[in-house]
This record gives C-alpha cells, structure tokens and sequence, in this order.
C-alpha cells in the first residue's frame, strides 16, 4: 500500500529537491524564466499533498490573512514563488501549499504584463513592437492557468481563492471572446507580433480546452462547457502527424504530452456529467489510443523513444506517463500504456534515466517527472 510516509522514493526525492532549493532556476535573479515550466512543479506540489492527506496526514499551509495585498512592493522580485523556504510553514506540506499560494499571487499580480488587460505573463518572448509583445500565447497561458485553478480546487476556502479565480476567470473569457473558432480550435493567441496568425492552433486547443473544462466544472458556466466540449470535438478529429510547432516527426513526445492534456481532463468531464460509457464512446478517446499505441510501438525497453537529430527534447517524455496513468484511471485497464509508464518511471529513478533527462538540473523535467510519479503514487493509494 502506498500511503504518504511510504511514498515511491523516485517522488520523495523530487520532493525534496523543490523544498530545498529556494529559486526554481538559478538565473531567475537575472531573468524571468518561462512560468509555465514552474507551473508544472506547482501542481505536482498539490498531488504530492493530496498523496499525503491520503495516507491520514491533515496538512495545512500557512495563515493567510483575507485582506493580504496583490500588488508587489517596491523591489519585490518576480521569483516570489520560487521560494519556499522562508515561510511560517513548519511541515513539508504547508511549505508545498506556501509555494502554490505564492504562485497564485504572482499570476494575479503581473495579469496584464505581457499584452492585453487579461493575459497572463508567460516570463519570455516579452520584447514590444509597435505596442505588441512579441508573444502573448494562449496555450502557455494555459499551462499556468492550470496551476492555479488546481490551487482553488484543492483550496478552495482560502481566503485568497476567489481573486485567483476571478483572474484565471478573466484570462478564459479573453479567450472565448478572441481566439475560438468555428470549427471549436483555438488560436495560438499573439505570436510573432502577431493577433492570432494561427487560427486553428492544436496545442492551445488541449490546454486551454483543460483549463475551461475545469473552470467549467468549478463555476457550473454553461459558455464554458460548451466551448471546453467543442475543443475537445476538433481534437477528436484533427490529424496529430501533420501539426506545426513542433511537426510529429520532430517531436512526438512533445505533441502527444499537450494534446493528451486535453483529451484526458474531457474524458474526466464526460465521465462525471455522462457516465464513464459515453466517456468511452466519444471519439476523442480513439484518437488519444492511436497516439499511445505509437508510444508503446516505438519505445525501447529502456523507456526511451527515438531523438530526432536536429531536435529531440526530452524534458516532455517524462511528462507521459502522468497522461497515460489519468486515462487509464478514467476508462479502464490498458496493460499496454501501464507497462510504457512503468518503463519511463523506472528509467526516470535510475542513475542513467536522471543523467540522460538532467533531473535535478533542468527544472521543466522535475515538474513533469514529478507529475508522474506522484500520479503513480496517487493512483495506488487508499483512499487517493
């Protein structure tokens, strides 16, 4: 049995290292980083909670004052939520609840920073060109977006909820007001000092698609049901081999861990409002089949798959296994996707696995190493 003091030791070592180092990137003092590779860490932060809440550990973050203000002071850095370590949390749990609060903060406080009133700033590609960023995107904006609905979701009696909420809430209604198109895609956003060059753009569509489906599900909005359903409806039939940034071919594992995203919180969102029969029916869930059967067909024993030469980012791989553990749990057992995270995560724990994906060193690979092994974990777990 899994419970939180006997978590897998891959998760508490991951654990550890986000409690012990106080800035997610050390460059973040000279740079802002991309927040949307925090973000990842943020919502693992919150399974490994629930991992422990599971085991019978009551975890609590630190008090928080209602009136608390979301305007930075004076010198303030940007890297507030990278810091876990000087908090009145005295438990491991509320040190992981400080960072997620911390993060929540920052959204609210740099909303509007980088292009529109209502965008949130992704941390790069903020260079302004005729009043334009350079890159406002909806789909990075989602991954953060994410982290913070989580937040709320799991907390949603703090007193700092609703402000969070009602940002993350101003963000999607931006993006059903600018970027949905007909056919239920949505845009990329502003890219290249561009208003939305690509209409149609798969990645937003799975992120975003999440990131309304879990508002829809925290808000009961009708608008963002039917525009969640509708993404989910294009992903279902657009064709994964012939996208653009990335291609297929260049990285696989990149396209299958974002389009995935959505698939899986839509399934979640059909077999809670439909039952898990019509979850099963819906085609989006053969598409996310043929897109793990390639998984299993081209990994190695190792957990590995093929690196292009002139690209092979491997940070996303180590992402998967989270995707392909979530849908299973959703629609039933898959041997097959079972044994291909089981392999990753084998590989992720091994000395090769952490020199070959630079855990510890490269911060986006822990937030999604991190993701799945805790999800590992939390799938196993009495009472999870």
């Amino acid at each position: 049995m899994t419970t939180a003091r006997s978590a897998s030791p891959f998760t508490e070592a991951i654990t550890k290292w986000w409690l012990r180092h106080d800035e997610f990137d050390p460059c973040g003092v000279f740079t802002n980083p991309a927040i949307f590779i925090e973000s990842y860490a943020i919502r693992a932060a919150l399974q490994r909670v629930r991992l422990m809440e599971a085991g019978g550990v009551e975890v609590a973050g630190p008090a928080d004052a209602p009136e608390a203000v979301l305007v930075p002071e004076v010198g303030e850095l940007p890297m507030d939520a990278m810091v876990r370590q000087d908090t009145a949390a005295t438990t491991d749990g509320g040190r992981l609840l400080a960072g997620a609060y911390a993060f929540c903060d920052r959204v609210v406080r740099h909303q509007g920073v980088q292009g529109p009133p209502e965008a949130l700033m992704m941390g790069y590609e903020m260079v302004v060109k005729d009043g334009v960023p350079s890159c406002a995107c909806v789909a990075d904006q989602a991954s953060i977006a994410s982290a913070v609905v989580d937040t709320v979701m799991s907390r949603p009696d703090h007193p700092r909820a609703g402000a969070w909420r009602e940002c993350i809430e101003r963000y999607a209604d931006w993006v059903l007001a600018n970027f949905i198109a007909p056919s239920g895609a949505i845009g990329v956003g502003i890219f290249g000092h561009q208003w939305n060059p690509i209409t149609e753009y798969w990645c937003a569509t799975s992120l975003a698609g999440s990131v309304i489906f879990k508002l829809a599900r925290l808000t009961g909005r009708s608008d963002y049901e039917q525009a969640a359903l509708g993404a989910l409806g294009w992903l279902a039939q657009f064709d994964h081999t012939k996208v653009e940034i990335p291609t297929w071919t260049d990285c696989a594992p990149e396209v299958a861990l974002y389009s995935f995203e959505g698939m899986v919180e839509g399934i979640r969102h059909l077999v809670a409002t439909q039952g898990v029969e019509a979850a099963r029916e819906h085609p989006v869930l053969g598409r996310f089949e043929v897109m793990a059967q390639w998984l299993v067909n081209h990994q190695d024993l190792s957990g590995r798959w093929p690196e292009p030469l002139d690209r092979g980012y491997r940070d996303y791989s180590c992402g998967l296994p989270w995707q392909l553990l979530e849908m299973e749990a959703l629609v039933g057992p898959q041997p097959p996707w079972q044994q291909c995270a089981r392999r990753v995560l084998a590989d992720l724990a091994s000395a090769g696995g952490e020199e070959y994906y630079g855990l510890y060193v490269r911060p986006f690979t822990n937030g999604l190493a991190w993701m799945s092994t805790v999800t590992a974990d939390l799938l196993t777990a009495p009472g999870a």
